[in-house]
């Protein structure tokens, strides 16, 4: 995509400048695209297990802990599981389950 923009620039009591035009290049992507693009990467990452098909239910905390330690999701066969995780991001889109209170075990 090919934006920029044509400035002019006058000084008083001086001959105007010359036309000047400011042209970079602009890249954008869908949000679907974007999506993809990321969850490839994620992917990749050795570290990471990508659960298709589960349904998060709740993040999980503990009550002497000031955060998330896990998640219960219901698989594709509709087993209830509890995930321990250093680390939980809401990725929904529209934070369904961080408005709310998370339950304590």
């Amino acid at each position: 995509m090919e934006t920029g923009t044509i400035y002019l620039y006058e000084v008083p009591g001086q001959a105007v400048w010359p036309r000047i035009k400011l042209s970079w290049p602009t890249y954008s992507m869908t949000r679907p695209l974007i999506e993809r693009t990321l969850r490839r990467q994620v992917e990749r990452l050795g570290n990471i297990t990508v659960r298709r098909g589960c349904r998060v239910l709740s993040i999980v905390s503990e009550a002497h802990v000031l955060a998330a330690t896990g998640i219960r999701y219901e698989t594709p066969a509709g087993n209830r599981k509890t995930l321990e995780a250093d680390l939980v991001v809401d990725a929904s889109g529209n934070g369904s389950l961080t408005v709310g209170i998370p339950e304590s075990d």
